[in-house]
């Protein structure tokens, strides 16, 4: 630990910063001399003194480096194993199956033990690590938190729901019910129900008057002619009803961003970020406060819970903000446009008068516009990307630093 601040000094108990400074895995054996078999093999296990790797660089197809052979002259050949102190301080060198044959459950605890210190290692290393790192990430918190471009996710939200609510309300049930497609729903007329209505009043009208009907006029014409004028009479008649209508969707294309408007959409940036604010507060305090000894497993678990929390914060509300950066497009926004132009759901369409204008939006009746800043960007942070290297980093126990 040549780069150990002072800071972390006053952290490391002198048992944890002793383990820090020792080397729990060695990739050469060489400084151990031969490690030729002793006699009186076998002997009583008394601890594991280092684990190695000579593996050749490539692996197995490298064929470089000759194997290694274990001190029970086993006929399994290796490059990883333990080096075994035994009774009387015989230093041999075994392989993880030979020791569980010939040096039994002691050997399997010598292993419980080591792989313990191996694994309280990398857990020091990389509470080191978030301690170093984690007022940085706080910071980002703090700054995004406060930024501009986050307020204006949420002015975006609100003037949409509030100035474009007809508009916002047929925007989100299109899209949610096509998966992303801009249905524009167009009225047409329904000719099949004009003509079974017509009917209808047709029959009520003859019974009425005691007379034949204008389409039974039609089936029972006794000449071409007479069934001709009949047809002309019915067509008159049916054209003098009330029209009907039905609806038929024309797909505009598809919405970037939909996401933004489904009810299920994860909280705004403003509220997941302070949350995370809140908890990443809470995390620095403990980093910073509690020594190494009050670091052991459940509360390293609990701690690892708590950054993926505060991680998983960042990551939604920077989700969110790329969602909106999407639905503002310049292209995106003039396919709305021209979905809100074209939808003619009842007589009003959707009850606004809208246009794109670039990045915005519109309400040519209101003179209400909808659009994100000059400038708007997504929040960035080395800081945060760092944390979760650290989180999810496989520590190499020989590296000399995390």
């Amino acid at each position: 630990m040549d780069d150990e601040s002072p800071n972390d000094a006053q952290f490391l108990t002198p048992s944890d910063k002793e383990l820090l400074n020792t080397e729990l895995k060695i990739t050469s054996t060489a400084e151990f001399g031969t490690l030729d078999r002793p006699e009186g093999l076998p002997a009583k296990f008394r601890r594991i003194v280092v684990r190695y790797d000579e593996t050749p660089k490539g692996g197995k197809k490298a064929g470089h480096n000759p194997h290694l052979d274990c001190a029970f002259q086993c006929h399994a050949k290796h490059w990883r194993g333990f080096i075994v102190e035994l009774e009387g301080e015989q230093l041999v060198r075994v392989g993880k199956d030979c020791g569980h044959k010939h040096l039994g459950a002691d050997f399997q605890r010598g292993m419980n033990a080591y792989s313990a210190l191996e694994t309280r290692k990398f857990e020091l290393r990389r509470l080191l690590a978030l301690r170093s790192e984690f007022p940085a990430a706080v910071s980002a918190l703090k700054s995004a938190v406060a930024s501009a471009n986050v307020a204006a996710f949420d002015r975006y939200l609100a003037v949409l729901r509030r100035e474009f609510a007809p508009m916002s309300r047929e925007l989100a049930d299109s899209v949610r019910r096509s998966s992303g497609r801009l249905m524009a729903a167009k009225r047409v007329r329904d000719g099949e129900r004009e003509e079974a209505s017509a009917r209808m009043v047709d029959a009520r009208e003859a019974r009425a008057n005691g007379t034949m009907s204008r389409w039974k006029s039609i089936t029972e014409a006794p000449t071409p002619a007479i069934r001709e004028r009949a047809v002309r009479a019915w067509k008159n008649f049916v054209s003098s009803q009330p029209p009907a209508y039905k609806i038929e969707y024309v797909d505009v294309g598809s919405c970037d961003g939909w996401k933004l408007l489904d009810p299920k959409q994860a909280p705004p940036p403003s509220s997941l970020l302070s949350a995370a604010l809140l908890k990443a507060d809470e995390v620095a305090s403990q980093l910073l406060r509690r020594r190494s000894d009050e670091w052991q497993s459940a509360r390293i678990v609990q701690l690892k819970k708590d950054v993926r929390e505060v991680l998983d914060a960042w990551a939604k509300a920077l989700a969110s903000m790329r969602v909106i950066d999407q639905f503002t497009g310049e292209a995106n926004i003039a396919a709305i446009a021209s979905w809100a132009q074209q939808t003619e759901k009842d007589a009003a369409g959707i009850g606004q008068n809208v246009i794109a204008s670039g990045r915005a939006i519109a309400d040519l009746d209101s003179a209400s516009k909808l659009e994100l800043p000059v400038g708007f960007e997504v929040p960035t942070a080395r800081a945060m990307e760092r944390i979760d290297e650290i989180l999810n980093r496989k520590f190499e126990l020989w590296d000399s630093g995390p």
